[in-house]
């Protein structure tokens, strides 16, 4: 896979964009052992979301972890 864009963002900073269909967002940690938040929207329709309590419930699994399917609301 190649990356199309690297961003590093200083802890507690915003960042927002939009990942186009088909295309894969990774979030690596790079100080080890830290929560990532995340607010995850359709941009064609903001009104359906990330949902987490359904993804987990979906994967039988609290992390997120290669191959997790994440579930909208």
């Amino acid at each position: 896979m190649t990356a199309i864009s690297r961003e590093t963002i200083a802890a507690r900073a915003p960042w927002s964009t939009v990942v186009p269909a088909g295309h894969t967002l990774r979030i690596v940690d790079l100080g080890g052992n830290q929560a990532v938040d995340c607010l995850l929207y359709n941009a064609h329709a903001t009104g359906e979301r990330y949902s987490a309590p359904d993804t987990i419930v979906a994967q039988g699994n609290i992390f997120l972890v290669t191959g997790t399917v994440l579930v909208s609301n």
